[in-house]
């Protein structure tokens, strides 16, 4: 049998203005952006709260893809609602809040069946959430982490201590250098150190917006261009949508071990580009490309940044 996967997130209504307009209430929110490209590989679970307000919503979104809402918690309180307007001058979001409703009290229960998947990812949250889904599981062959600038910093030895429980971590430029306490000049040679000292950490992929990833594991680190898009319409999702392509390709594989994340990373390129091409998560939700086995699909071979005998 495939492996299965369980992502634990936000669900959210998205208001987000780009230079290419203004949107109101689009579905989004880390898990449904993570569930819906890693159900172009395999089956998953999708952890969740949601409002009656977007119940209907949600359900008609992943209607079409092998996505369970069976662990989709339904509440009477609104939905989790997200504001920025998004700098594509600096590539981060500004002038960011949020109405949190039915997710600020929301304390995460897997089913068995959520529990037993082989493929974790937690979304960015609480690290006190994320340690809590952590002592529910059953072993899982993969846990993957992601994180927020905000909590690195006010909650840092409980952030370190989530990480050190996960296989994989997936965090943008300013968040590993928030981890790891140094520039943002100085994170590629930073990361190698805190391998070293993360026994069950594989790898950390480093989101690099529209110059694509890094992949650093203790022997080498690669960086991958994003791939092509027309134009990017919206960049909400697209790190979540990234991780759920990496996690994905692994799972279709059975597969955890670094030979395999090559591959994984580029076709998380690929859900990403998707997420960005659209506002919300409509063509990350209606295409099924997979990318390919080979970088000259992004445009340009993947770049080896270190290599270690």
């Amino acid at each position: 049998m495939t492996w299965r996967m369980t992502v634990v997130g936000s669900v959210a209504l998205d208001d987000v203005l780009t230079p290419h307009g203004h949107r109101t209430g689009q579905m989004g929110g880390s898990a449904l952006y993570c569930s819906l490209a890693a159900s172009r590989y395999v089956p998953v679970h999708l952890v969740g709260i949601v409002g009656k307000d977007a119940e209907a919503m949600i359900r008609e979104t992943v209607s079409t893809r092998q996505v369970d809402l069976g662990d989709l918690e339904v509440s009477h309180l609104p939905t989790y609602r997200w504001h920025a307007i998004h700098d594509f001058t600096e590539w981060r979001t500004k002038n960011e809040h949020a109405e949190y409703g039915a997710y600020a009290a929301w304390q995460p229960v897997l089913s068995t069946a959520a529990r037993s998947a082989e493929v974790l990812f937690i979304g960015s949250m609480n690290p006190h959430l994320q340690q809590a889904i952590l002592d529910q599981v059953e072993s899982p062959a993969v846990i993957a982490i992601d994180s927020m600038e905000e909590f690195i910093r006010t909650e840092h030895e409980l952030v370190q201590s989530v990480i050190h429980r996960a296989d994989i971590l997936f965090l943008n430029i300013h968040e590993i250098s928030a981890l790891l306490q140094c520039s943002e000049d100085a994170w590629e040679t930073e990361t190698g150190t805190f391998l070293a000292g993360a026994p069950r950490l594989r790898a950390v992929v480093v989101k690099l917006g529209p110059e694509g990833a890094a992949l650093i594991t203790r022997d080498r680190a690669v960086r991958m261009p994003a791939a092509p898009v027309d134009i990017v319409i919206d960049p909400t999702g697209a790190g979540d949508a990234l991780a759920g392509g990496f996690l994905g390709t692994l799972a279709t594989h059975e597969d955890a071990h670094a030979e395999a994340f090559d591959a994984a990373l580029l076709a998380g390129l690929f859900c990403a580009a998707d997420a960005i091409s659209t506002f919300g998560v409509q063509q990350l939700r209606d295409s099924s490309r997979t990318g390919s086995t080979s970088g000259a699909a992004l445009g340009g071979s993947p770049i080896e940044l270190v290599t270690e005998e």
